[in-house]
């Protein structure tokens, strides 16, 4: 029997459609067992990637009015809905308040848990900030005309949209278990491990990508009588395939095992 719907405080019901949907990406059985968990870490996700979605909207309007125009900036909304699922991320908890909780004996690490393309992803969008803001802050040194300020932003920027996508799944990995949880809940909890990985790796590869387009011009505003429009080709190819390629990467579905499959199971290795 499908379980009861849990009503978001925010939003509504998490729609049985949505609920099907991680089902499949995640090859998840929902059971009555481990379907509330399953709908209130939609419910949550849901919640703070609209608010995320919302305030960046709401701010790329109110910088739009300053030069008295109404407009939207779509990459502001994107990034509002990554730094949302962001936080989501963090805010989701495997155990009620209260409950005993136990960790696990094999240890969870990152590499195991995500394909080698959703960590190295982030990992060059990074090189590129720190190899283009030390080619910016070089030009700087030598007299060329480099807003040394917005340069050291921009490698800020770069290093926050790393490193706490990383803070944040190494909670998710460390996140305990209740005590006492059946095989199904084990399974959803598992589900829900896998897909905030997903997620937090699509947020790196997404927020990173500002920082390092915007570096890669401003080496093509130093440097350009050497490099000519390559880097500014470089940082408008990066400002669209990056926030696709974070998308792609979040909303990936979990790659089959034999587990998933009795008849590869059951062949020998």
């Amino acid at each position: 029997m499908f379980p009861r719907l849990i009503t978001s405080p925010w939003f509504g019901p998490v729609s049985r459609r949505r609920v099907e949907r991680f089902a499949g990406r995640q090859r998840l059985v929902i059971t009555p067992d481990n379907g509330n968990l399953v709908i209130s870490y939609l419910g949550v996700t849901r919640r703070w990637r609209s608010l995320g979605l919302l305030i960046g909207v709401l701010l790329s309007t109110a910088w739009a009015f300053r030069d008295s125009r109404l407009s939207i900036n779509f990459l502001a909304a994107f990034t509002g809905w990554f730094v949302g699922a962001l936080v989501a991320e963090y805010r989701i908890a495997s155990a009620p308040p209260g409950a005993r909780r136990a960790a696990s004996l094999e240890p969870r690490l990152l590499r195991r848990q995500l394909r080698s393309g959703a960590l190295r992803l982030p990992i060059f969008m990074t090189a590129v900030s720190a190899v283009c803001g030390s080619a910016a802050l070089v030009s700087a040194g030598t007299g060329a005309d480099v807003d040394v300020p917005l340069v050291l932003g921009y490698l800020a920027a770069a290093v926050a949209a790393f490193g706490l996508p990383v803070i944040v799944g190494r909670h998710v990995l460390a996140r305990p278990r209740p005590l006492g949880t059946s095989v199904d809940q084990q399974l959803a909890d598992d589900a829900l491990r896998d897909r905030s990985l997903q997620v937090l790796a699509g947020c790196a590869i997404a927020l990173a990508t500002y920082p390092a387009a915007n570096l890669a011009s401003q080496v093509g505003d130093s440097l350009n009588e050497r490099l000519g429009g390559v880097p500014w080709i470089m940082g408008a190819v990066l400002l669209v395939l990056g926030p696709i390629c974070g998308w792609l990467v979040a909303t990936r579905a979990r790659p089959k095992s034999p587990a998933d499959d009795p008849s590869l199971a059951s062949q020998p290795s």
